[in-house]
Formats: C-alpha cells, sequence, structure tokens
C-alpha cells in the first residue's frame, strides 16, 4: 500500500495500537480517526516486521471519533474514547469496549459507557489490565473503570 493511501485511509489518525496477531511474525495496527470526514471510526491492517510489509485490513470498528484507543496487556480487548467535537447531535463523550478477533483482526463491540467529561481524549490500562483510566480534554476529568473478566467496562468507579 502506498503511504498516500493509507493516510487517506487513516484519516486523521490520532492514535495506533500495535498488538501480536495470531501469527508469530506479524502484528495487527490500529488506528483511531477523526470521523468529521471521510473516515468512519477503527482501521487496522497487518504489519510484518521482517519484510516492512503493511497490508490494509479495513475499517474494524465503526464508531464516533475514536481520537484515542488503548489494548489492554494481554492484547484480548481494546478500548476508545468517543468524543463529539463541535457536531453536538453526534453521539459522544463515551468509552467504547471491543474484543480482539486476532486472526481476522476484526473488533467485536462489547460496551459503552460514559466518560463523565466533555471531549474523552487519553485512555491508560495498568499493568494488571484490570483498570482502565480515561482524561476529558475539557475540564481535565479523570474517571476510572473496572474492566470486568469479559474485557467489557464498568461503570466508572472513580
Amino acid at each position: 500500500m502506498k503511504r498516500r493511501s493509507f493516510l487517506q485511509a487513516a484519516g486523521a489518525g490520532i492514535s495506533a495500537a500495535l498488538l501480536r496477531a495470531a501469527s508469530n511474525d506479524e502484528y495487527l495496527v490500529y488506528f483511531g480517526t477523526y470521523t468529521d470526514g471521510a473516515a468512519r471510526g477503527i482501521y487496522a491492517w497487518r504489519f510484518q516486521p521482517a519484510t516492512g510489509k503493511l497490508t490494509e485490513i479495513g475499517l474494524v470498528a465503526e464508531t464516533p471519533n475514536p481520537a484515542f484507543i488503548v489494548a489492554t496487556p494481554n492484547g484480548r480487548n481494546l478500548y476508545a474514547v468517543n468524543w463529539k467535537g463541535d457536531d453536538r447531535e453526534k453521539q459522544g463523550d463515551t468509552v467504547s469496549a471491543f474484543a480482539i478477533d486476532h486472526k481476522t483482526g476484526k473488533l467485536t463491540f462489547l460496551n459503552k459507557v460514559t466518560s463523565k467529561g466533555e471531549m474523552p481524549t487519553n485512555l491508560t490500562t495498568d499493568h494488571t489490565g484490570k483498570t482502565l483510566l480515561q482524561v476529558s480534554y475539557t475540564g481535565g476529568n479523570i474517571a476510572g473503570y473496572r474492566i470486568e473478566a469479559d474485557g467489557k467496562l464498568s461503570e466508572p468507579t472513580t
């Protein structure tokens, strides 16, 4: 894939996650995008570090403005913030949970919870993969969530 088409497909890719795929010789690369234009959510590619080959998988989750994404340390789940941006009609100001299929690269939606603040912007998990923290750009709110055994997020606990 040419660099230009990669960047166009990624839209305004602002966040990425890199995970080992089902095959030990390649990785899955996920990009969150702004969805104001042609982009519609989270896109994925397969990356083979030995050859440098990047193969497009395409759109793996349609979700509004996944401006930041993060995977759990075990690589089973991916989480994305969803913010409204300037479009107050767009659903957002939430955090979405997805299960990762390492064979296909596809994401399966698990649940969505409130961000407890406007324009959620950053996510991180603790080293155990049992807690997710999220920060909101407007107001600087911080919310903590339990990551349940099935990968779903609890309502904010802090």
